[in-house]
């Protein structure tokens, strides 16, 4: 399958061919056929629920971003002023 042998349906062909003429959409080149069974759907629920497993569908580089940066739903922990207060005195002590 690529751009020019995919054939959307009749009310969205003169899209499609206005998408194709101004270098909106190209074909993917040199992918990696073992990622065609990711379920992006699967995944994000799967991040959004903190899951274990879901880095194995994206690239470490990826999956530290969106832990580091809590994106897409991924849960992370906000500490309290009252936690951060803790944690100072608790290092203060040690």
């Amino acid at each position: 399958m690529n751009c020019l042998r995919f054939y959307p349906p009749p009310h969205l062909i003169d899209l499609y061919r206005y998408l194709i003429a101004n270098n909106k959409i190209e074909d993917i080149r040199n992918y990696n056929e073992n990622n065609l069974h990711v379920q992006t759907d699967i995944v994000l629920q799967l991040i959004k629920q903190g899951a274990d497993g879901w880095e194995q569908f994206v690239p470490a580089e990826v999956a530290d971003m969106i832990k580091a940066r809590c994106l897409f739903g991924y849960p992370c922990r906000v500490d309290t002023p009252q936690q951060i207060g803790d944690a100072k005195e608790s290092a203060a002590t040690e």
